[in-house]
């Protein structure tokens, strides 16, 4: 894309990741001990990934940033400008994800004020 858009906009998503997911009813059907096995699995595979998937998105924003003309970094106001135009989204997905785990997540990004908006627009 940067070959046609010279211009990119930090918006704070991700651009790669390392996903581990399992059925919830499956999770509880393990014991505990085989639930501190996983997260002790988990927490491992978490440390290795997160090291090596920033080395890589350091290395390629350089590589982007040398090949753009404009790089933007949005103050909070754009930002919040920016989420507003996901609020239905997160409405037409409300039923779709557990809204608790979502809100905690989002809290965890320091996005209390969105969290705050998707409450009002009843999508969380």
């Amino acid at each position: 894309m940067h070959e046609i858009a010279k211009f990119y906009t930090e918006t704070g998503g991700i651009w790669s990741g390392a996903h581990l997911s399992m059925d919830l009813n499956q999770y509880n059907a393990l014991s505990d001990e085989e639930k501190a096995a996983l997260h002790k699995g988990v927490e491992t595979f978490d440390e290795i990934a997160r090291s090596r998937d920033l080395a890589w998105v350091t290395e390629e924003t350089d590589k982007l940033k040398a090949a753009i003309t404009e790089w933007h970094v949005p103050t909070d106001e754009e930002m919040n400008l920016w989420r507003a135009g996901a609020v239905q989204a997160w409405k037409d997905a409300k039923d779709a994800f557990d809204g608790e785990r979502a809100e905690r997540a989002l809290m965890e990004q320091g996005l209390d004020e969105f969290v705050a908006t998707l409450k009002k627009a009843e999508a969380l």
